[in-house]
């Protein structure tokens, strides 16, 4: 009988042991992997170049003009140019280009019917114009 006591202490023991060496192996995991976004985000800040398609943390899309020490000028519309923090590029888009920034091709408003945004909306059996005022 106390053969059995035993061994069930021992089991309890080593159970008690795995649960927290895989929290801190969880926890290894999570620091590293910030640690490798961090050094991925800084090389990319690091890269910047004008001419850059960028996106910044807060979503707004913009090319590259100008690169000072820890801030970039970012065209945001054609002919409006702001400063922003190098900190504020999240991602590079594309490789630099030649062309200004523009419309794309095929881009909504271009007359093209194939590309109607209208047509390419989903309409449910409730859309439609809305009902007339009352009278």
């Amino acid at each position: 009988m106390t053969f059995t006591a035993a061994s069930s202490s021992n089991s309890g023991s080593l159970a008690g042991l795995v649960f927290p060496l895989l929290l801190v192996g969880l926890l290894v995991l999570l620091f590293l992997s910030q640690r490798r976004k961090s050094r991925a985000v800084q090389d990319i800040q690091r890269q910047l170049r004008p001419g850059m398609n960028v996106m910044t943390t807060a979503g707004l899309f913009a090319e590259i003009q100008a690169v000072d020490d820890d801030q970039v000028h970012l065209e945001i519309a054609p002919g409006v140019v702001c400063r922003f923090s190098r900190a504020a590029v999240a991602r590079v888009l594309d490789p630099p280009t030649d062309q200004p920034m523009g419309l794309a091709e095929g881009g909504f408003g271009d007359g093209d019917p194939d590309h109607d945004i209208e047509r390419d909306i989903d309409r449910g059996p409730n859309d439609g114009p809305p009902p007339g005022a009352p009278a």
